[in-house]
């Protein structure tokens, strides 16, 4: 399709810059629309009326999605709190248990300290045949 230099010299601007040329397209389709529904009137819902009911959709989106982060953020720190309880009671157990463990090993040297004795020193030769470098 040639263009005559008058025709040219009208599209150099949109042509330039992709974005005024894909406004105005569709500032021309809208008014087409328009034009169409006023001529055929059999058209139920105007450009405007779907315009306005587009718009109320983005809205109702935009709302869902920050309905949607609120409550994934109120999860979030939910489970990072339910988390934070169990790792206390695990710590606190542990600390329990070391506790007992001390207190029997205790008891244990206090009550066979010759026993307590031979296990110290079989242990300390296994160690260090596992640790000798050859």
């Amino acid at each position: 399709m040639l263009q005559t230099n008058a025709e040219h010299d009208r599209m150099e601007p949109f042509m330039t810059h992709p974005r005024l040329f894909l406004q105005k397209k569709q500032k021309g389709d809208r008014d087409m629309a328009k034009t169409n529904t006023a001529v055929n009137g059999s058209s139920s819902a105007s450009i405007e009326d779907l315009s306005a009911q587009i718009d109320i959709l983005k809205k109702d989106l935009s709302n869902l999605t920050s309905a949607l982060s609120e409550y994934g953020a109120a999860k979030t720190d939910e489970v990072a709190q339910t988390a934070k309880a169990k790792a206390a009671e695990v710590r606190a157990a542990s600390r329990e248990t070391a506790a007992d463990a001390q207190l029997q090993a205790e008891e244990f040297v206090r009550t066979q300290p010759a026993t307590a004795l031979g296990l110290a020193a079989g242990l300390g030769f296994l160690v260090g045949m596992f640790t000798a470098r050859r």
